[in-house]
């Protein structure tokens, strides 16, 4: 298989004999979508990918020098300008395999540790909420442009996202795709994040209700996910979830829609449903009003 450029650059750099490539997601015509598992001739393994452009893969690395060495997370073996080798971690993803109640609660405590990194760059709280519903009004413009939504589901959800903004939320490092298909069951190590190129500067909150998004779990399994979270001292709430839920539907829609992404559907359906629900409400208290004695 042949791999980008800039992968067979960084591979010769890092001076170990490859004997074997395998795309492991994306599409190889699209390579700063695509990863690989590359084999070595002594049998190890590495994961190979091309950030999206040379500002992400700097930003990521300036997060991950913040966050330093870390267990639960796997290994930068090298990088070069969008080009990032990592290490392989074996074991089954909590997605193939149910985590359990103990699982979840580690899961948990791994992401409010990553939220308690101290980071000098941290946005104002105040400012980080109107970014996001500026970015929320510009997304749903765009998604009834296309036809996606129309104007009223459009509507019903600015609604939504007006009556139940918050004031402010707390920020700094997020994951932005904390879920059961990036955390691998390491036999030593216990879950470890396998994927972490979306690592950003964000809200706190919208990490945890993307998490959620990313990854249904039960009521339960997610009482344990919140118990962890809460244990380590994570600083989100879950006081203001539903309009950081919408924000991760809307963002996820916008996104796929954008890059014609067939998954589409299920955040768009989602936020149909949502729509449906409100008009629903409205018209039964638009009824109750009516009916309210003189």
């Amino acid at each position: 298989m042949k791999l980008p450029a800039q992968i067979e650059s960084l591979l010769a750099s890092y001076g170990r004999p490859v004997s074997g490539v395998a795309l492991l997601s994306g599409h190889a015509t699209t390579a700063s979508k695509a990863a690989y598992r590359i084999t070595f001739a002594d049998c190890s393994h590495a994961k190979a990918r091309l950030h999206g452009s040379d500002a992400w893969a700097a930003q990521v690395g300036r997060i991950q020098d913040l966050i330093g060495p870390h267990a639960s997370f796997a290994a930068t073996l090298m990088r070069s300008g969008r080009a990032v080798l990592e290490e392989w971690v074996p074991g089954a993803t909590l997605h193939e395999l149910p985590p359990t109640s103990d699982t979840l609660r580690d899961c948990g405590l791994l992401l409010a540790d990553l939220h308690r990194v101290p980071v000098a760059e941290q946005a104002s709280a105040e400012a980080t909420v109107e970014t996001v519903r500026v970015r929320l009004r510009e997304q749903m413009a765009m998604l009834q442009t296309s036809g996606d939504l129309s104007a009223l589901e459009a509507e019903s959800l600015a609604a939504i996202a007006e009556a139940t903004a918050p004031a402010r939320a707390e920020s700094g490092i997020i994951h932005f795709d904390f879920c059961g298909k990036n955390l691998v069951r390491h036999a030593d190590r216990g879950p470890v994040c396998i994927d972490n190129e979306t690592l950003r500067i964000g809200p706190f909150d919208l990490d945890l209700a993307r998490t959620f998004y990313r990854w249904p779990l039960s009521q339960g399994d997610r009482d344990a996910f919140v118990a962890g979270y809460v244990a380590g001292g994570g600083p989100a709430e879950t006081t203001h979830l539903p309009f950081w839920s919408l924000a991760a539907e809307i963002y996820s829609a916008f996104v796929r829609c954008r890059d014609g992404d067939h998954d589409a559907d299920v955040p768009l359906a989602a936020l149909r449903q949502r729509a449906r629900d409100r008009g629903t409400m409205m018209g039964v208290h638009d009824r109750a009003e009516r009916t309210k004695p003189c």
